[in-house]
């Protein structure tokens, strides 16, 4: 099992005694020892450690380790600290109590280098090590604190600053010479402590720690209908330690009033009371969801107040067609990314009487085909203002009207995925179709998405300038679950520039709030072409995949055009 030490570095050579009880002595020296070299890039000092009385002698050495295990003498330049060394590693204690570094550098190569520890003690020579504890259990991520003492012949004790190990790696002390130690992970760790030749290891047993409270916040909440609130669970342990990486379940006593996701995102579907809880390890915390009923919808945005505006066209589809004509205002084709696709007028459900335009995103495991669906329209007049009004319903996947409706780019073709769109074309045309030849000017609500919330902008088009996108004035994230699973009232307001000027307004509002608005726009067609739109169509979304079959729904549009 592999574990993570996390651990206190405030001596990072080795756990080295602190200043304020050594004064440090740097000593160096060079060897030149008639042996054979190896070429191995690392080195090491023989002993780890050692135990010395003030004044005290050791003799260190140092070898590399060649290809079959061999120790082979190396020539190095030795540094002492706490004492004196000579060329050949005979290493003389001072006075002062503490522990010490001997380092070694290769002759050749000086960042080749190796430590060993010199600890210095008065009085008796310990002749045992303990480290204290000795055995003891903790909680994954919890800390111990070791300390090595020294015991002598006599009965007496002393605290060393040894060296410790888990494993390959090196433990360091804290600032009051302790050694804390924790993992990450259960199991059993031994961790080994080393003063000369005494040496002493304790076993760490690291369990989980069980879950002692479920923490639910916010502790109530009062939302309408088709609202959200986020709930966090924060787990702690007996000692109120918070516990991270554990599994909670979020669970609800009236789905059919709040509703939770495997996150803890509440979603209100109905007016009533429901608690929403959080359980971890047979421990639970709940909080009181109170729904309430939505308030209105906003009125209708305002129009801009430079102009009259009257209803040149509407259609609530309950005629059971697309058939509805008003002064040559109507609807043009359809189309679909597959023979099902085409928008067509159902009875799923409507927002007033009983129809409603749907349109069709047929599914496909493969995001790199395209899932279209869009319903074209005709004006009746050539317009350089216009508003269109409608509801649209997206839905959420619990209302047996499909999947939940996630848009998303096609990471491999280009962005194309249109929300709206107004132009001018040829009259003439009865396919209602348009070409870059016909293309005067106009605008559309384009779409881009990494997930399942698009963000709408604008793109309009001028003539002379070509297509210009404006994604630094966009509506995101669009389409969110705050507008999934009910009717979204949709106004969008498009007026062209007067020729070579930059006075063009788009906007789109949502719900009766301006979610776009772009200001002084050079929407304008020159060289005597049409400064006007004629043509549009709804939705679209060219270019993007979707894994399941998804809709959307519209109904009561209209289109408002300038009083004369």
């Amino acid at each position: 099992m592999t574990y993570t030490f996390k651990l206190a570095r405030r001596l990072a050579q080795n756990g080295m005694a602190t200043g304020a009880l050594v004064a440090l002595t740097l000593l160096g020296c060079q060897s030149d020892p008639a042996s054979l070299e190896s070429d191995a890039s690392t080195i090491r000092i023989s002993p780890r450690s050692a135990l010395l009385a003030p004044q005290g002698a050791i003799q260190f050495s140092a070898f590399a380790e060649a290809p079959g295990g061999d120790r082979v003498p190396v020539a190095v330049t030795w540094s002492a600290e706490g004492g004196r060394i000579d060329t050949d590693g005979r290493y003389v204690a001072g006075d002062v109590d503490g522990a010490f570094r001997v380092r070694a550098a290769r002759a050749n190569l000086q960042w080749v280098t190796d430590s060993s520890t010199a600890i210095v003690l008065h009085g008796p020579m310990p002749t045992a090590l303990r480290i204290h504890p000795h055995q003891v259990t903790v909680g994954v991520g919890a800390a111990v604190w070791l300390t090595a003492w020294a015991l002598s012949a006599g009965g007496d004790s002393v605290a060393i600053p040894a060296l410790f190990t888990a494993g390959t790696i090196a433990l360091a002390p804290d600032s009051t010479g302790t050694v804390p130690f924790s993992a990450d992970a259960e199991g059993e760790v031994t961790v080994t402590s080393e003063a000369g030749s005494l040496v002493d290891a304790a076993r760490i047993t690291v369990s989980r720690v069980a879950v002692a409270t479920v923490e639910v916040r916010p502790d109530s909440a009062t939302l309408a209908v088709n609202g959200t609130v986020q709930l966090t669970a924060t787990l702690k342990d007996a000692g109120g330690r918070i516990l991270n990486g554990r599994q909670v379940r979020w669970l609800t006593t009236n789905a059919g009033v709040a509703a939770v996701s495997p996150t803890g995102l509440v979603w209100a579907k109905a007016v009533g009371t429901a608690e929403v809880g959080a359980q971890s390890e047979r421990k639970s915390d709940r909080t009181i969801i109170r729904v309430q009923t939505a308030p209105p919808p906003p009125p209708p945005p305002p129009l801009p107040a430079d102009t009259g505006w009257r209803e040149a066209f509407s259609d609530d589809f309950e005629t059971g067609t697309l058939a509805r004509v008003t002064g040559g205002y109507r609807w043009g084709n359809g189309s679909g990314g597959a023979a099902d696709a085409k928008p067509a007028v159902v009875t799923a459900i409507a927002r007033s009487g009983t129809h409603s335009l749907q349109f069709t995103f047929s599914g496909n495991p493969n995001l790199a085909d395209d899932a279209f669906s869009e319903q074209r329209f005709v004006l009746g007049d050539t317009l350089r203002a216009v508003a269109l009004d409608w509801w649209q319903y997206f839905p959420d996947g619990t209302e047996g009207l499909g999947a939940k409706f996630v848009h998303r780019s096609d990471p491999n073709g280009p962005e194309n995925n249109k929300f709206l769109r107004l132009w001018s074309g040829n009259l003439a045309d009865g396919n209602d179709g348009y070409s870059q030849s016909t293309v005067h000017l106009g605008a559309s609500f384009q779409a881009v998405s990494g997930g399942p919330d698009p963000k709408i902008y604008t793109e309009y088009n001028n003539y002379v300038l070509g297509s210009v996108r404006v994604p630094e004035r966009s509506w995101s994230p669009a389409i969110t679950d705050v507008y999934r699973g009910r009717w979204v009232h949709f106004r969008f307001v498009y007026r062209a520039a007067s020729a070579a000027n930059t006075d063009g307004v788009t906007e789109l509002w949502a719900d009766g709030a301006r979610v776009i608005t772009n200001q002084n726009l050079p929407i304008y067609a020159t060289g005597g072409r049409g400064n006007y739109v004629n043509r549009g169509y709804l939705m679209g979304w060219a270019n993007s995949g979707f894994t399941q079959t998804t809709f959307t729904f519209i109904d009561d549009f209209s289109v408002l055009v300038p009083v004369p």
